[in-house]
């Protein structure tokens, strides 16, 4: 059975510390057991437009098993796409944050694409 599920993420946003506003996650249930696959593309504010460096972390985490399928550097992580196993109804979470001030400013200000599918 074949899966595919995309979602955008838009906005400024904030440190998901404890206590923060600001920080934004999504959550996919996959529906059975097998490989998924979740690429991604983000746009961040631009230095050369006037912004500073962007700090915008990109986390992936299987919250049923409290395992973190991927976790990026802050400011390093424009796109990516990793590939891992999950059990019928575990829930995936996809998490943006960043403490930069370039991040916290203004509405859409980064813009993240997100495609989860089954297989390889």
């Amino acid at each position: 059975m074949a899966f595919n599920e995309s979602l955008s993420l838009v906005g400024p946003y904030q440190s998901c510390a404890a206590g923060a506003t600001g920080s934004t996650t999504e959550t996919i249930t996959v529906p059975a057991a097998g490989i998924y696959t979740i690429s991604w593309d983000c746009a961040v504010p631009s230095v050369r437009d006037g912004a500073g460096a962007s700090g915008l972390v990109v986390r992936i985490r299987n919250t049923t098993t409290s395992t973190n399928i991927f976790l990026g550097t802050a400011g390093a992580c424009s796109g990516g796409q990793v590939w891992f196993t999950a059990a019928a109804a575990d829930a995936i979470a996809i998490n943006l944050s960043s403490t930069a001030s370039a991040d916290l400013t203004g509405i859409n200000v980064i813009k993240g694409q997100f495609a989860l599918s089954s297989g390889v």
